[in-house]
Formats: structure tokens, sequence, C-alpha cells
């Protein structure tokens, strides 16, 4: 047997087991059922008869963060060649780094929490992949179907997507600008918003790759 998240309009969401999501249905119809009474106190004038028959299957609502740091792993590792390139032609063309990667290793022996490289290096190897790699567009990429229609279940979604990443919340109005319907203003907002958490993301992720290959005798392409 299998087990199921059942929701029962005008009721609420039952654990039940079934062979299929139709027998697991039609348990939560029958636990609903026997509800009946107190719910029908509870929405005086409104039959609820009809209406305890309409069940679907509960879904989990997203975590945008997690969702976000699991994309922008995905843009990391997208960009993946092409980071190990932009390291290994800085390390070439720059006799400063082998200065800077003993400086990083040197404070990380000294102080245990210490988690920073030389930032100035760091910032100027990203810059460099930065040209060359859309990274921006990529994490926008990547929000594809999430907020493209404008039910309101979709709009929900919208709107828990904007207040679960409001540290990340696109205020630049002009992206939706023209935009005739509110739903698609927010579906617009959602998805700039979400697009930025992915970015923030992927940025950790690839200045944290750059550090690691940094501080690597050698790196991928070297070795091989």
């Amino acid at each position: 047997m299998n087990k199921y998240k059942i929701k029962v309009e005008f009721s609420r969401i039952y654990e039940v087991e079934g062979a299929n999501i139709y027998e697991a249905e039609s348990n939560a119809q029958f636990k609903a059922v026997e509800e009946i009474e107190d719910l029908q106190e509870q929405y005086k004038g409104i039959d609820l008869t009809a209406r305890l028959f309409r069940v679907e299957e509960y879904v989990e609502p997203t975590n945008w963060c997690n969702q976000a740091e699991e994309e922008g792993k995905s843009v990391a590792s997208d960009i993946e060649d092409a980071i190990v390139s932009v390291v290994n032609a800085y390390k070439k063309d720059n006799s400063e780094v082998n200065k800077a990667i003993a400086e990083t290793k040197k404070k990380r022996k000294a102080d245990k929490a210490y988690m920073g490289g030389n930032e100035n290096v760091i910032d100027e190897i990203f810059d460099k992949l930065y040209q060359g790699e859309d990274i921006s567009y990529k994490a926008t990429e990547y929000t594809d179907g999430q907020f493209i229609y404008n039910d309101r279940e979709s709009i929900k979604k919208a709107l828990d997507c904007i207040d679960e990443l409001s540290a990340f919340e696109e205020t630049d109005s002009g992206l939706w600008e023209g935009m005739k319907s509110i739903e698609e203003q927010v579906n617009a907002r959602a998805t700039y918003t979400y697009a930025n958490a992915i970015y923030d993301s992927a940025e950790r992720i690839i200045r944290e790759r750059i550090t690691e290959l940094l501080e690597c005798p050698h790196s991928n392409d070297e070795q091989q």
C-alpha cells in the first residue's frame, strides 16, 4: 500500500493509504464524509455534499530558498569548464598569483574561521569569467516555466516566491512596465526575483570554486 496526502475541499488534508491515487482519494472522501456534520455546522447554508467530492493530491508548497540554491549549483556546474579555463589562464598570466595563494593559505592556517581568499584576485577572475559567460542570463533561464500562467493558483505561487525571497526582490518596475494585467506584473516580478536569488547562489558557489582552484597546486586541465 502507498501513502498519499489528499486535499478535500471544505475539509482538510488527509494522510491515507491506497493501492493507487484513486483508492486514496476514495478513502479521503470517506473520512471527510464522517466529519460532514461538523463541517455543515461550520458552513451553514452551503451544500457541502458535492464539494466534499472535489479531491486532489496534495502537493507540498515549493521551498523557494532551497530551490534557488539548487538552481545556482546547476548554473555553476554548467560553466565549470569555463571557470577552470579562466583560473588557469590567470595563473599563467599573473606572477602575483602564487604569492596570493600562499597568503591565503597562511591566513587560513592562522585562523580556522577564515573562509575568504585573496578577494582582489577572486574579484578579478570572476569579472573575467563574467565577461565571457552571461551568468545573469543563465540564472534567468532556470526560471523558465515557473511563472507563466495567470490563474489563481499560479499567482499565489508567484506571491509566495516574492515573499519568501524578499531579500532578492526585484524593484525595477521598468521590467514589467507596459504589462496590462496585475497578474502579468506579479509573474514578471516573481521571475526576476527568483532569477536574482539563483544568481546570488551561483555567484557564491563560483567564487568558492575559484578559491578552491587557486589553492590547488594543479587545476583540472593541467593534470591531464
